[in-house]
């Protein structure tokens, strides 16, 4: 309350506390993100005269090369019709040692019930990647 009234003292505003409450949260995840850039980013720097945060051609260029990856990561992932339970079965049994019903079949069975796993799998695409995949689950069983 003492908080309120001070806000209100020296700004001359008259906010109720959900409104208080509101921008406290918006100010909270600013502070997140000031936080992350500050602590962990390279190539940034202060403009003292601009009071902002300014960033090499470099930096821009890695932030926009990385959200397009990202971009197309999920898009692939989500527009992928090959991650039906009865698709990573059928794809399984291609591996070697993976004829159906052989032990690592059955793991596969378990473990593509799970929509990650078979985006996992598919996303791996190479045969090799695939069976190295199963095989580290199998050890972690």
């Amino acid at each position: 309350k003492n908080l309120i009234e001070n806000f209100t003292a020296a700004t001359n505003k008259n906010y109720d506390q959900k409104q208080h409450r509101i921008r406290w949260e918006i100010v909270k995840k600013e502070s997140h993100i000031w936080d992350a850039l500050v602590r962990v980013e390279t190539w940034l720097g202060w403009n003292m005269e601009r009071q902002k945060i300014e960033a090499t051609k470099e930096w821009w260029e890695a932030k926009l090369q990385l959200t397009k990856q990202l971009h197309e990561l999920c898009e692939a992932v989500k527009n992928n019709p090959r991650c039906s339970v009865q698709e990573v079965l059928n794809k399984l049994a291609t591996l070697p040692g993976c004829q159906p019903m052989s032990p690592l079949f059955k793991l596969g069975i378990r473990l593509f019930t799970k929509k990650a796993n078979r985006e996992t799998f598919v996303a791996l695409s190479e045969l090799e990647y695939q069976l190295k995949w199963l095989k580290d689950q199998q050890d972690n069983i």
